[in-house]
C-alpha cells in the first residue's frame, strides 16, 4: 500500500519557511567554527556534547529543503521538471566547488610565494598537485581529488542528482525507502564502498551512499511527519 504525499501538507511543503534557512545558515556558520582549530568557539559547537555535528545538521536541512522546494511538485506531469531543477542546482554546486577550489589554491600559493611560506603548499591535500599536476587537475574536474575543508559540496550535487529517486520512493513507501537507506548505510559503512579518489589512493572523505541516510530521513520527515 502507497502513502503518498497528504492533500494538506501541499500547502506547507510549497511554501518556503526561512527558519530552515535560519538552521541552514546555523549549521554552516557551526562548521566553519569546527574547522578553524584553536578557537575558544569551538569548545562550544555542539559536536562536543552530542554523537553528530553540523554536517549532519547540513545533510538533514538539505534533506528537508528538498522536499519543501520539490515535494509538492514530483507528480505525474511535473516529475520531468522537478528533476531537471534538482539536477541543475547539482550542477550549479558542481561548479562552485571547482570555483571555491581553484580559489583555495591561488589563496595557498600566494601565501607560499608572498609571505615565503612553501609548506603552505603541503597542507590541504594541495602537495599531490604540486608533484603530479596534470592528473590531480584531472581529478579536481572529476571530483576525485579534493581539498581538505572543501568537501562538503560535491556530496551535496551527489545527493542532488541522485534525489529525484529519493523523492519518488521516499514519498510513495517512507518506511521502506529509510529501510533500504539505512541497510545502504551499513554496508557501505563495513565493506568502505565509496566513490573512488583519483589520482591518489582512498575514498571520498564523506560517502554520499552513507550521507543519504541522513538526507533521506530529511525528506521522509518533511513530506510525512
Amino acid at each position: 500500500m502507497t502513502t503518498p504525499v497528504s492533500n494538506e501538507r501541499d500547502k506547507r511543503i510549497g511554501e518556503r519557511d526561512t527558519r530552515i534557512d535560519v538552521l541552514r545558515a546555523l549549521a554552516l556558520l557551526t562548521i566553519f567554527v569546527d574547522h578553524v582549530p584553536g578557537t575558544v568557539f569551538e569548545n562550544w559547537t555542539y559536536k562536543n556534547f552530542g554523537f553528530s555535528d553540523a554536517a549532519e545538521a547540513f545533510v538533514l536541512i538539505s534533506g528537508i529543503s528538498v522536499a519543501l522546494a520539490y515535494g509538492t511538485k514530483f507528480k505525474p506531469g511535473g516529475r520531468l521538471l522537478a528533476t531537471l531543477k534538482m539536477w541543475r542546482r547539482a550542477g550549479v554546486l558542481y561548479i562552485a566547488h571547482i570555483v571555491i577550489t581553484m580559489v583555495v589554491i591561488a589563496l595557498f600559493c600566494a601565501a607560499a610565494l608572498f609571505a615565503h611560506r612553501p609548506e603552505m603548499l603541503t597542507m590541504i591535500n594541495i602537495e599531490p598537485l604540486m608533484k603530479n599536476t596534470p592528473q590531480v587537475l584531472l581529478g579536481i574536474v572529476t571530483l576525485g581529488h579534493q581539498l581538505g575543508y572543501n568537501n562538503i559540496l560535491p556530496v551535496y550535487a551527489a545527493l542532488l542528482l541522485a534525489a529525484p529517486a529519493f523523492v519518488l520512493f521516499v514519498s510513495h513507501r517512507p518506511v521502506t525507502a529509510l529501510i533500504v537507506s539505512g541497510l545502504l548505510w551499513l554496508v557501505a559503512g563495513i565493506w568502505q564502498i565509496a566513490p573512488p579518489n583519483y589520482p591518489e589512493p582512498g575514498l571520498w572523505f564523506l560517502n554520499p551512499l552513507s550521507w543519504q541516510f541522513v538526507f533521506n530521513i530529511g525528506l521522509a520527515a518533511m513530506l510525512h511527519v
